[in-house]
């Protein structure tokens, strides 16, 4: 079940609060920057959800902003984040935020990664009310993120280090369809196979659980994308439906609708 062949030390963290029911929302930051809250309003008021956010992502960018240095990309990012965190904390909502991502495009080292780390971390602790949890990095296989440290279990020690006790962690998926990764932290996410049903999905994430005596988020249980792509996007709202119910029938740690 664990593509790394070791389960991370156990943690005296608290984990997430399970189920958690999520969904993905990449452009909050920005559409909040310009005072567009239809997001919180519409739909994640009315249906209880946690915003599963990337504090920045290189193919998420505005088109504006493409000419910019990967640093001030990087600053106006975790700006927005703040501002997400700040409109999320008294409307009783949370975010599932993701503290790394695209770091190869970035051109990160491991040290600028860490730094980056230490500069999300101290946003967190400004709103911790409206953190649900803490995913590190988000899909620590792809060839998009640097290989040298994403996999490397002592990397995500230095980063559990930094992250306060207080809050849930988890250091990321392996790229989708990969066995669940077992780096550390107090729950696991996966990024399922969407070639399979979702039942055969939940079937794996229940053993990664049972291994790993940590819940399992189904953390991009659905790609979304109208006509749907054979196993990368779907336009189908039933197989959302049975990951939920599957989710519920194994006891899973929850389910993120991924409308990207």
């Amino acid at each position: 079940v664990d593509h790394r062949g070791a389960i991370g030390a156990p943690t005296n963290r608290p984990t997430i609060r399970t189920p958690l029911w999520s969904v993905s929302s990449f452009d909050l930051g920005a559409r909040l920057a310009t005072g567009d809250r239809r997001w919180i309003d519409q739909v994640l008021l009315p249906h209880h959800l946690v915003a599963r956010v990337v504090v920045a992502s290189w193919f998420r960018r505005p088109a504006e902003e493409e000419s910019w240095t990967p640093q001030a990309q990087l600053d106006v990012s975790r700006a927005r984040f703040r501002v997400t965190l700040a409109a999320l904390e008294p409307a009783g909502l949370q975010a599932h935020p993701v503290l790394l991502c695209d770091t190869a495009k970035f051109g990160l080292t491991r040290a600028e990664a860490l730094e980056e780390v230490r500069k999300c971390h101290a946003i967190l602790l400004e709103y911790p009310t409206a953190v649900a949890g803490v995913a590190g990095g988000n899909e620590l296989t792809h060839s998009v993120e640097q290989q040298d440290y994403m996999n490397d279990p002592t990397f995500w020690a230095e980063v559990d280090a930094i992250i306060d006790p207080r809050f849930a962690f988890t250091p990321g998926a392996g790229h989708g369809g990969e066995a669940v990764s077992m780096l550390g932290g107090s729950y696991l996410v996966h990024h399922a196979d969407r070639s399979k049903t979702a039942a055969e999905n939940a079937e794996i994430m229940q053993a990664g659980q049972d291994i790993a005596k940590r819940p399992v988020v189904d953390d991009e249980q659905i790609g979304v994308a109208e006509p749907g792509t054979p196993g990368q996007r779907v336009y189908d709202a039933e197989y959302l439906l049975a990951s939920v119910r599957e989710c519920l029938a194994r006891g899973l740690g929850g389910v993120t609708y991924h409308p990207h």
